[in-house]
Formats: C-alpha cells, structure tokens, sequence
C-alpha cells in the first residue's frame, strides 16, 4: 500500500473515531461542565446546518459558559442538556 493511501487510511480512522467519541460524550446528556467538553458542543454545534436548532443550541451553550463562569455547574450542566436537546431535532 502506498504512503499517501495509507495516510488517507489513517484519517479515515481518526475522523471515525473522534465522531464516535463524541456522540458518546453526549448519550448520556450528562456532560461536565469544563473548558474541554464546552469545546466539543461548540465544535458540534458549529458543524449544524444554519437554522433554529443552531439558534437555540448556541444561545443553550453561551447560558451555559456564563454559568460556569459563575461557578454555577448544576445550571451549566442543564443548558449544555439544553443544547444537546436543540441539536438532535
């Protein structure tokens, strides 16, 4: 196998991965409120088709980056649930 088929091999299984990850961070809709999990809403949110869905998950995730700032974690944690709800509809 060439190297640039390989290399093509490589990301394939990495793209795979990294999306499996993340519907597994979100299946629980319990995610923690931290710097690394805000990141990957953001991430997921910003992949959505422009709509209402992504309206309401990014107005859901900046409520929940003003919680957290506050220290606020259940009330984070319940946006980033409210995000994750806009985005699968």
């Amino acid at each position: 196998m060439r190297k640039s088929n390989l290399s093509k091999l490589v990301l394939a299984g990495l793209v795979a991965s990294a999306a499996a990850t993340s519907a597994a961070a979100h299946e629980g809709h319990e995610m923690e409120c931290n710097d690394t999990n805000m990141k990957a809403m953001q991430a997921d949110i910003q992949a959505m088709d422009d709509g209402e869905a992504k309206t309401t998950a990014l107005k859901e995730m900046k409520m929940a980056e003003d919680m957290m700032a506050k220290n606020e974690m259940k009330d984070c944690m319940t946006h980033m649930h409210n995000a994750m709800e806009a985005m699968e509809k």
